[in-house]
């Protein structure tokens, strides 16, 4: 089930605009929501010892301008501190920005000031995502160019620090959300409730982007220090395929076959009366038995699946309970 909202997010600037319009939907359908934005943002690291701080300096037509930094220090890189909105300065050819950070005591730690020329250059990249959540369309168009950024000083309390990382970016956005009068969907997520396993410390799934057709598992070996992660497919209750072993940190090291065989248990059914409308529940039990060889000795997982289906008909999302 896809959601708008983090979509919607893409957006730094024109997020809270096109969510309260979302939410705040009449029982009729409207206009749809249409956001554009160009934004400008550079990125800013500086190191001092075993601290490290990182700024961000923005400006947006719709947000205006802001800045943000994080204090990182130690030698696990906890943070000490972190900052925003800060004020922040603009013109066609530089920026300057000043945010004062303060600890989780709300204590303040400091003062970090930032400053640099910059300048859109490279072509410009296009991303365009169309999809449906239900029966609301959404699209999202993005173009985006590399800004160069030169001349930057960061300081801290007044002291310079060196400048370790620099990146910047301008974008243009357009945001387009239909809105319907009635909200029309379905949805299906598989969990793991419960596992055991011979030669496997870890297993789990990806909770949020699941179904049955198509489910993401992923295990760690107890009798090698390498992972093994799969789509399998267990619409027709058998699978036969391949896992792809890789090392701890995330390099490709082959495929293992694999099979995989689920039983079903007996659904469970129900109806919720919600927002001028109803949602319809179906959860199913399933046993799996999974089965992927190893470098060493074959992982064998024995898992409790729940199928979560849902299909809803309610007023638009933010409508009144009904």
């Amino acid at each position: 089930m896809r959601s708008i909202r983090r979509s919607i997010g893409l957006f730094v600037a024109a997020a809270t605009v096109a969510s309260t319009v979302t939410l705040a939907r009449p029982a009729a359908a409207a206009e749809p929501t249409r956001v554009q934005d160009t934004s400008t943002s550079v990125q800013v690291a500086a190191v001092n010892g075993d601290r490290r701080v990182e700024v961000s300096v923005q400006r947006s037509e719709r947000a205006g301008a802001y800045a943000s930094a994080d204090l990182y220090g130690g030698p696990a890189g906890d943070v000490l501190g972190r900052g925003a909105p800060g004020n922040t300065e603009w013109t066609d050819t530089s920026f300057r920005a000043e945010v004062e950070l303060f600890d989780e005591a709300v204590r303040p730690v400091g003062t970090v000031s930032v400053a640099g020329t910059y300048a859109i250059t490279g072509p410009p990249q296009r991303q365009e995502e169309k999809y449906n959540d239900g029966n609301v369309h959404v699209v999202i168009d993005n173009t985006w160019t590399p800004v160069s950024v030169s001349d930057v000083t960061v300081s801290f309390d007044g002291q310079a620090w060196p400048v370790v990382g620099i990146e910047g970016w301008h974008m243009t956005g357009y945001l387009f959300v239909s809105n319907p009068a009635t909200y029309v969907g379905s949805g299906e997520q598989v969990v793991i409730t419960n596992w055991s396993g011979d030669n496997v410390i870890d297993f789990h799934t990806d909770n949020e982007h699941s179904s049955l057709r198509e489910t993401l598992l992923f295990f760690e070996y107890v009798d090698n220090p390498y992972d093994a992660d799969g789509v399998v497919d267990l619409s027709k209750r058998t699978w036969e395929g391949t896992f792809e072993l890789s090392d701890k940190s995330g390099g490709p090291l082959g495929h293992m076959p694999a099979t995989a065989t689920i039983a079903a248990g007996d659904p469970v059914r129900f109806t919720d009366r919600v927002r001028g409308g109803y949602e319809r529940w179906t959860i199913t039990p399933y046993d799996l038995q999974l089965t992927v060889d190893g470098p060493l000795a074959p992982a064998k997982v024995t898992a409790q699946l729940v199928r979560i289906q849902v299909a809803w008909h309610t007023s638009p999302q933010g409508g009144s309970e009904g």
